[in-house]
């Protein structure tokens, strides 16, 4: 009993320091970036549906992170305009720059990100805690350490985006389906649902948690114990039980569905317009679904509009992702610059920008006896499927435009490479010295970064400093060096310098005296990225 209560203690103090570690590492990181390119429009927004319920503002996603992150700025009343009939697209990126410049923009930035950040230590306690049900406390230690030095989760954990919300709700639902599926209740049933209703109200990709959970629903039927059909008593005994649990999980999969559509009505305030006092979008939905060649999608979007089956906002967000996801943008990967996505574009940005000590981990899973045992056949297909589905679907995707859009991989594959990692911690000392020597790695490479992190790669791609050459967007810098570069020209008392930028920040606010160079950012076949794309371009006068 003693011994149970020590261990308990020594556990709970690991988790509390490695929550400590997280915390410092995104707090020293974000304090030196400036604004990325979409948080003024997603505080804007938050603020807007706070203020006005206007969910026509930024519809581009759902409203939950958005929510979360303007709530500690609502005490605040401030000022800010009501939104300009223009172009959607323009309102949030307009509105968004004068409501947060017109203010202490530091300051409001940092209340929101730090509101924000709450997705991410939910989600490294979720990972624990699931760790822990599935694979015991070992794998679960493990699987905290490798998220709070995965250079990821730490670029993205902390700002003001819709990717780590998705990732904390997705892992969130999967996990919650998992102890339904062990130990069927009504509570756990309710949980599940209004936590994949919190995954459709994160971003639109949440509506892959339907496909995740269906497919892992059949996979626990086929897989059963009951054993494979046959003409005695017994055989037709386990094959009605296995048609009963069947029917039980569609039950429950429906009754999943039907919760998490309230849920997403509910942060929609059960309204179907998506602007308040009969304002309209501009375009109106009807029109700008014109724009979706995609019949089947068009077809079930337009369906569901006329049917007010889902909010209006909502509904324009998600053929906005159809119409993008259609027509594509440039990507830069390894050194070509494509007119439109391409299928290796995520399988290679994972492998560029994951830690060689996480990659080697994963590489190591067939080596790990201890998960391949029937008991832990359940968590093991919970945890691997998601992250497939996931990928294959991404890799259909003509937008590839950066790591942080597949972000919800991560988590379950940290939980896999731990549980693989503690198997072969225990199968000898030999593999206990590799294991070892791999988390020092991945956390090294991390700690390396530091407080660098959105363009870390790892060392055969060169590190940091050099990942502009293979990729490009939001994997190298996010137009957030307007701080970084304010202190290096104060530092070296340049007084004046050229300065290649497109952001939506004006660099006046941070007392830069620059000479802008204009781009020209449209697709060439010649066009070579890596030759100019830097957070900031400048040379003294």
């Amino acid at each position: 009993m003693f011994l149970d209560g020590l261990r308990k203690r020594w556990i709970i103090s690991a988790v509390a320091c490695l929550l400590v570690i997280l915390a410092a590492e995104l707090f020293f990181s974000i304090r030196q970036e400036s604004q990325t390119f979409d948080e003024s429009a997603h505080i804007y927004s938050g603020y807007s549906y706070w203020k006005r319920a206007d969910f026509g503002v930024n519809p581009e996603h759902p409203p939950l992170v958005k929510l979360i992150a303007a709530l500690p700025l609502v005490p605040l009343r401030l000022n800010v305009q009501l939104p300009p009939d223009i172009y959607f697209k323009a309102v949030s990126a307009v509105g968004g720059t004068q409501f947060l410049y017109s203010h202490n923009a530091d300051a409001l930035l940092f209340r929101a990100r730090a509101a924000a950040s709450i997705f991410t230590f939910a989600l490294a306690l979720l990972v624990f805690a699931a760790g822990n049900e599935m694979f015991g406390a070992g794998a679960a230690l493990f699987a905290l350490v490798l998220f709070v030095f995965e250079p990821n989760i730490l670029a993205n954990g902390a700002l003001v985006t819709t990717d780590m919300g998705a990732a904390c709700c997705l892992f969130a639902a999967v996990y919650t389906f998992y102890r339904y599926v062990e130990q069927p209740s009504a509570l756990r049933l309710v949980v599940t649902g209004v936590v994949t209703g919190l995954a459709l109200a994160a971003k639109h990709s949440g509506l892959v948690i339907f496909l995740m959970l269906v497919v892992l629903a059949a996979a626990e039927v086929a897989w059963q114990r009951a054993g494979p059909d046959s003409g005695d008593k017994e055989g037709t005994k386990k094959t009605k039980t296995r048609g009963r649990r069947a029917l039980r999980l569609m039950g429950a999969l429906g009754l999943i569905g039907v919760i998490s559509v309230a849920v997403l009505w509910a942060f929609y305030g059960f309204r179907y317009n998506a602007r308040p006092g009969n304002l309209q979008m501009n375009p109106p939905t009807a029109v700008y679904l014109q724009g979706l060649h995609h019949p089947a999608a068009a077809g079930l979007i337009r369906f569901s509009e006329r049917h007010h089956l889902l909010p209006e906002a909502y509904l324009y967000g998600l053929t906005d992702v159809a119409i993008i996801s259609q027509d594509g943008r440039p990507a830069f990967l390894l050194g070509k610059l494509y007119p439109q996505g391409r299928w290796f574009y995520f399988p290679a940005a994972f492998v560029i920008k994951s830690t060689l000590g996480f990659l080697l981990l994963l590489g190591l899973l067939f080596l790990a006896k201890g998960i391949r045992r029937a008991e832990a056949r359940r968590a093991l297909l919970f945890v691997a499927v998601p992250p497939v589905i996931y990928f294959v679907i991404a890799m259909t995707s003509k937008l590839d435009i950066g790591l942080r859009h597949i972000l919800p991989v991560y988590p379950l594959l940290i939980l896999l490479a731990a549980a693989g990692a503690w198997s072969l911690a225990q199968q000898s000392r030999f593999w206990a010295y590799v294991v070892a020597v791999l988390f020092v790695f991945h956390a090294a490479s991390s700690l390396r970064a530091f407080p660098n992190y959105l363009p870390y790669s790892n060392e055969i791609w060169g590190g940091p400093s050099n990942t502009y050459k293979v990729l490009a967007d939001s994997n190298v810098g996010w137009e957030g060096g307007l701080k970084a570069l304010q202190n290096y020209v104060s530092s070296r008392h340049i007084t004046q310098c050229w300065f290649a930028y497109d952001g939506p920040v004006n660099p006046d606010y941070y007392h830069l005296n620059y000479a802008r160079i204009s781009l020209d950012l449209r697709w060439k076949p010649e066009f070579r990225p890596h030759q100019f794309f830097l957070s900031s371009v400048f040379s003294v006068v």
